[in-house]
């Protein structure tokens, strides 16, 4: 199938999504107890038959959503999105279950903690020792030693600022990419919302904000790890679509990136909305099949 049928599907199922959540009740307005619940009772038809959970005896505190696999190529840390405040670790098993089986990965998406019960950094300073886990040994447990990091929005943030924070490691390099889709990278209001798009509007950014870090100053560095990109990062895959809220976001952590002598790819998908991964639109197959290409790619090269 050629690109403009596709896109002509995307235009089209963009526009009947936007008519709908004109008519639903706005996220902000409804208890997050309710959204979660009817989040996971979503996920629970979608989950994978084999996934389990993982909490590791030598890492208390850390629980992982694990698709297993005999032999991996690499384990892929994975975060969720959801704003910080919603979501689940349980909630993408379709992306992860097809980058398991077309990359060959042991899929491990960490149960971070929430907002507003746990505010920044909570949510950090759990990615932060479960990233720190497997460089520190936990990926021999899989039998592989290389490790793909990433995730969608609030995770594709959760692993970068992981990442900046354990940039000396002794073991970093066993990261072989960062595969971080449509992430939403800094908080001090330097780069526009591209507006009047589906699912991310201003005040449901506004509302996620509040939870995630309405105490603490929003300039400060780990609440934008756009500006704070170190050199020596692995490869990285950026993927956004053309009609997302925070495109600008991710044009600008190329940039960043790039800027800094480390390899950076940005793949920008064209109609794609916010959560185009994790979505049944006309573009998640095609999105899906870039993200495992290009970890594919990586792991060939490495």
């Amino acid at each position: 199938m050629n690109a403009e049928p596709i896109l002509a599907k995307a235009e089209r199922f963009n526009r009947m999504t936007a008519e709908a959540l004109k008519r639903a009740e706005p996220v902000y307005t409804i208890p997050i107890a309710e959204t979660r619940r009817k989040q996971a009772e979503w996920a629970r038809a979608r989950r994978v038959p084999d996934a389990d959970w993982l909490l590791p005896a030598d890492a208390p505190g850390l629980r992982f959503h694990h698709l297993p696999l005999a032999a991996p190529r690499a384990v892929y840390l994975h975060l969720h999105g959801g704003g910080w405040v919603l979501g689940g670790a349980d909630h993408q098993d379709p992306l992860l279950d097809h980058l398991r089986r077309r990359v060959g990965l042991a899929v491990l998406s960490l149960d971070y903690r929430l907002a507003p019960e746990h505010p920044f950094p909570a949510g950090l300073d759990d990615t932060t020792a479960a990233l720190r886990w497997l460089l520190d040994g936990g990926l021999s447990r899989f039998g592989c030693e290389r490790l793909v990091i990433g995730g969608e929005s609030a995770g594709a943030a959760l692993a970068l600022g992981a990442m900046l924070r354990l940039s000396t490691h002794r073991e970093f390099a066993r990261i072989r990419l960062a595969t971080l889709h449509y992430g939403t990278y800094e908080m001090a209001g330097r780069l526009p919302l591209l507006e009047d798009q589906p699912f991310l509007d201003a005040p449901l950014v506004a509302w996620y904000r509040r939870h995630y870090a309405g105490a603490v100053d929003w300039s400060h560095p780990e609440l934008n790890p756009l500006w704070n990109v170190l050199p020596g990062m692995p490869p990285a895959h950026i993927v956004v679509g053309s009609a997302d809220p925070v495109l600008s976001h991710s044009e600008a952590l190329a940039a960043q990136w790039q800027a800094t002598g480390s390899a950076a790819s940005l793949h920008v998908l064209t109609g794609g909305l916010h959560g185009l991964l994790e979505l049944q639109t006309p573009l998640t197959v095609t999105g899906r099949e870039v993200v495992a290409q290009a970890v594919l790619a990586a792991l060939t090269q490495g």
